[in-house]
């Protein structure tokens, strides 16, 4: 019996002109990850819901998607472009 396919991705909600928002879309295409960035405009209701969804306050917001073949898919919550760099660092190191 083969194993059931994983599929992990990143989404990204970045606001347009932030700093961080850019070093954290930097960070996964250097470590070459599946990912999906939201761009939004400072204020913007979207992203606004995201920060109150995770309560985080700042941008970028990002969160793994895990999805596992056959099962429902398990969300996890990352935090910003600090935690999103040290969870890329840590799965290298695990890898």
């Amino acid at each position: 019996m083969s194993e059931p396919e994983v599929v992990v991705s990143y989404q990204l909600h970045l606001r347009d002109g932030c700093p961080y928002c850019d070093a954290a879309l930097d960070l996964v295409k250097e470590h070459s990850v599946e990912y999906y960035a939201t761009i939004h405009k400072r204020g913007a209701l979207s992203l606004i819901n995201e920060q109150t969804l995770h309560n985080h306050h700042t941008a970028p917001v990002i969160t793994k998607t895990i999805l596992v073949e056959g099962e429902e898919e398990e969300i996890l919550f990352i935090g910003g472009y600090t935690e999103l760099k040290a969870h890329l660092e840590e799965e290298t190191n695990n890898g």
